[in-house]
């Protein structure tokens, strides 16, 4: 990914999260697929950002249990396809996970909506706003 690709978020409070649009998508997924509801544990910290890669999009996340951990639902502005050794995926929303290191550096992994693909790691530069 091109170092010109950035991630932007920012804390917010739980009543903005559960305000938001991609919030009930989330918690949706979450019981479709037998997960426990989102931001449940007691380190939750719910952030809110955007993203310029894939086409740019949006998500909401809370931090895990380790706070160098977050989990979150995305929405592209549009879709991304790519195919990669697993065969054709088109991202359009979806779960993803984060590891953040204090350099500010995330890994990102992203699934697609059915939750049968995930795009490989990605490393992206992020920009943490307090």
């Amino acid at each position: 990914m091109p170092m010109e690709e950035t991630i932007s978020f920012h804390l917010t409070g739980t009543a903005t999260l559960h305000a938001n649009a991609l919030w009930r998508l989330w918690v949706a997924e979450s019981k479709r697929t037998g997960n426990r509801k989102p931001c449940t544990n007691t380190n939750a910290v719910p952030y809110v950002g955007s993203f310029s890669f894939y086409g740019s999009g949006s998500f909401i996340a809370c931090s895990q249990s380790r706070p160098s951990r977050l989990s979150g639902y995305f929405k592209l502005k549009g879709s991304y396809y790519y195919t990669d050794q697993e065969g054709p995926v088109t991202l359009t929303r979806g779960m993803f996970s984060a590891t953040i290191a204090h350099d500010n550096v995330m890994e990102l992994v992203f699934s697609d909506a059915s939750l049968q693909n995930y795009a490989q790691p990605e490393v992206v530069l992020g920009h943490y706003t307090p």
